[in-house]
């Protein structure tokens, strides 16, 4: 009884320290910035707490704290109350189980290619629509492929569903960008490539290949991704603007209009002069935003230390209000 006491106070403790890390890196993503940075370290940080689990007792007792059932508790792994299944989802009420499983990984080898793939497809998605838009794609993904998964009636972890919104959206808005694919030694462009994940994603669901993958995780990230990059494309210009048979009419729509970027203001806060520069050079007017985000995301007030933001055509720090104007 004292032995199960302690397995049970561990593993609750691993529990609520999991969702703590998930539930700041979001928040983080969404306030401080650097979004990709915050949900590689949330995903490397539960996956080590997973493992700390397993070595200090059955993970299986945390169950109890959620069905009050210790029968359940000693026969159903912890990656399980945050896996996405009927039973967890809507029979024990875990209503934070389809955003916590898309922190979870089932072994070194998963998380080892997915954060690989968040480092390389995420961060520059991040740069170009800024960091609270890819927190956007990024939750509303995994979201959607956690419950296109429970679907399934299978228990399903990891950030591949949302890794694929990342990618889908990518690809929405920047269809003729190229990737290098291990190991052919050719680039390919995203729209092909996105078209090439689906077809593989649809075909191995339905052929009943690799049983063990959440195909329709996959699938559902995918179309997450895409509906959050349209609205990010129709109503606040993000996309690529290279619009081709239309005489360039659609490149000159999308410049920033002759506007002076106040360059003196954004180096009060950055002193990054070359990202300064390069905003202040850059005539696409989407580009020049997400340039101009990145900067602000990592500047600090030079009153009060907090980070600023932009609101409208402005950067104000909402603790101290220093602000300033983003054009002269």
């Amino acid at each position: 009884m004292i032995l199960l006491q302690i397995l049970s106070t561990a593993n609750v403790f691993f529990l609520f320290l999991s969702l703590a890390v998930i539930l700041v890196s979001v928040v983080y993503g969404f306030v401080r910035g650097r979004a990709a940075v915050a949900m590689l370290v949330a995903c490397v940080v539960v996956f080590l707490l997973q493992m700390l689990s397993d070595v200090v007792g059955s993970p299986t007792i945390a169950w109890f704290i959620l069905t009050n059932n210790i029968t359940s508790a000693l026969s159903i792994p912890l990656w399980m109350v945050y896996g996405v299944t009927s039973d967890v989802f809507f029979i024990t009420g875990s209503f934070f189980a389809p955003l916590a499983s898309i922190f979870l990984h089932g072994d070194v080898t998963h998380i080892f290619f997915n954060m690989i793939f968040l480092f390389f497809v995420g961060m520059p998605l991040e740069q170009r629509v800024g960091s609270r838009n890819f927190m956007l794609v990024y939750l509303i993904s995994g979201l959607v492929g956690s419950f296109c998964q429970y679907a399934t009636g299978v228990p399903g972890i990891g950030a591949s569903g949302a890794l694929m919104g990342v990618f889908g959206a990518f690809a929405y808005l920047y269809p003729h960008e190229r990737f290098f694919v291990f190991p052919l030694p050719v680039s390919i462009q995203a729209n092909v490539l996105l078209l090439l994940f689906v077809a593989i994603e649809f075909v191995s669901e339905f052929a009943g290949m690799e049983p063990s993958v959440a195909h329709l995780a996959h699938l559902g990230g995918i179309l997450g991704g895409i509906a959050v990059a349209h609205f990010l494309k129709r109503h606040m210009g993000y996309g690529s603007p290279l619009i081709r048979g239309d005489g360039g009419r659609a490149l000159r729509a999308r410049t920033t209009g002759g506007k002076k970027l106040n360059t003196y203001g954004l180096y009060t806060i950055n002193s990054n002069l070359e990202l300064i520069q390069d905003a202040a050079r850059e005539e696409i007017r989407e580009v020049k935003r997400a340039k101009i985000d990145g900067i602000v995301n990592s500047g600090t007030c030079p009153q009060c230390g907090s980070r600023p933001e932009i609101k409208g055509n402005s950067v104000v720090c909402k603790h101290c209000g220093y602000s300033f104007s983003l054009y002269e």
